[in-house]
């Protein structure tokens, strides 16, 4: 697979008056077709989550999902954020951010 750069970057500066990715149609058109592409979207600020240990595993995914969903919810308006709204992890995460769309 290989992309006409050029034609992207010029289709994109039409667009957006700037360079980057290639515009939405023209993925949208090669995941019709089942052609492979790759997407990368990158939302809020990057965390990390320690390996699986081997014991106490439930507890563990009990704990990094609601990490997970709290750092989500911190970037949703309060409406969006379900049961996490009053969550104490939450409430830490939006008194640290600066970018959190807070109430």
């Amino acid at each position: 697979m290989s992309w006409d750069w050029e034609k992207l970057k010029e289709q994109q500066r039409f667009r957006s008056g700037g360079g980057g990715p290639p515009p939405m149609d023209e993925i949208v058109d090669r995941f019709k077709k089942f052609k492979r592409l790759q997407v990368s979207i990158d939302v809020g600020k990057p965390f990390k989550i320690p390996n699986l240990p081997a014991g106490n595993r439930d507890e563990f995914l009990k704990q990094y999902t609601d990490e997970i969903m709290c750092q989500i919810a911190a970037l949703l308006p309060p409406s969006y954020r379900g049961i996490y709204q009053d969550h104490p992890r939450l409430t830490e995460i939006l008194a640290s951010s600066n970018t959190a769309i807070e109430q």
